[in-house]
């Protein structure tokens, strides 16, 4: 009886032993991604800081800017105003700084490569992207994809056309904070005014 309690006892061990080294595999998991996520929205929100705001009327910090989807790529996700931690774990972020869908200008959103833009690793040139918000619904078509260095902010500079630049850290599956930036870029194709966009009838082919 005292062999078989004996058996019982260090099998209740081994098992509590697994169960704490799991525990701990999962804490230093999540502290190993909360720094990495708050590195990485570090980053963007010092190169955000080196642009000059382009507009008085900019929603407020982690106000809803709009909605982006690309349909190819099944990704659709909220962009809120800013580009800090709670903001990104959220959905995607604006750049302040940049200017907002239906200005002139250079539209930049940034999100985590490992969550809501995962999917631009696929992204194709040709590709549409949408924008909808309270103004209507702006496609733009994608023209480019590069990757640069973080502290190349040539990509956030004003454009003569309306210009989307969709911001995540690059390489897509690196361990830990990821050292470059990919870049998306691509230009307004066509606006739809709200009216049309719940209307019966199609909207106009892209050129």
């Amino acid at each position: 009886m005292k062999l078989n309690n004996a058996k019982s006892l260090r099998a209740i061990a081994s098992l509590l032993i697994a169960a704490g080294t799991g525990l701990l595999a999962i804490a230093g998991w999540l502290w190993w991604e909360a720094e990495r996520a708050q590195g990485e929205a570090q980053s963007l929100i010092e190169l955000s800081s080196k642009v000059a705001f382009s507009s008085e009327t900019q929603p407020g910090t982690g106000e809803l800017v709009g909605v982006l989807s690309i349909d190819r790529l099944k990704l659709e996700v909220p962009v809120r105003e800013g580009v800090d931690g709670g903001i990104l774990r959220r959905g995607a972020g604006h750049v302040p700084g940049t200017a907002f869908p239906g200005q002139e200008g250079n539209v930049a959103i940034a999100a985590h490569r490992d969550t809501h833009f995962r999917p631009l690793r696929n992204l194709r040139v040709g590709d549409q992207i949408t924008i909808r918000n309270t103004a209507g619904e702006f496609v733009y078509v994608a023209e480019s994809t590069i990757i640069v260095e973080p502290h190349e902010t040539e990509v956030l500079a004003p454009t003569p056309k309306p210009t989307l630049t969709l911001i995540t850290c690059y390489p897509f599956f690196y361990v830990g904070p990821a050292p470059q930036r990919f870049i998306v870029r691509a230009l307004l194709a066509r606006h739809r005014p709200p009216g049309e966009i719940y209307s019966s009838s199609p909207p106009a082919p892209l050129e």
